[in-house]
């Protein structure tokens, strides 16, 4: 199979214009722009005020389904692996959240 000099031009232009938006990709992500996608698939800074809901949602749900199994079961264990998981990332959404939302301190009256 022969290919043209304007269509290996064409394929190499779109392979170096691919491969740097990737680069971009990865660097915005490096750069801690990262995001969490809410069970109604919008997609919403990591440690906001949205993110810390549908986190506690998510939690809660995971705790009722848990609860309603019997106990050593393979699926009580598998929903508590999703729980520990899920407490692991709203401890780290909390510490940003605080972070992006730093608490003001209240002012004594005089």
């Amino acid at each position: 199979m022969k290919i043209s000099t304007a269509n290996l031009r064409k394929l190499i232009k779109e392979e170096l214009f691919y491969r740097e938006f990737h680069k971009n990709v990865i660097v915005e992500t490096a750069d801690g722009d990262r995001m969490h996608r809410c069970f109604d698939g919008t997609m919403v800074p990591f440690g906001s005020n949205e993110c810390l809901e549908d986190l506690h949602q998510r939690k809660d749900d995971a705790q009722e389904t848990r609860n309603s199994c019997n106990v050593r079961t393979d699926k009580r264990d598998y929903y508590n692996g999703v729980l520990k998981v899920l407490r692991r990332e709203l401890r780290d959404a909390e510490k940003i959240n605080g972070a992006m939302y730093p608490e003001m301190p209240e002012e004594t009256a005089l």
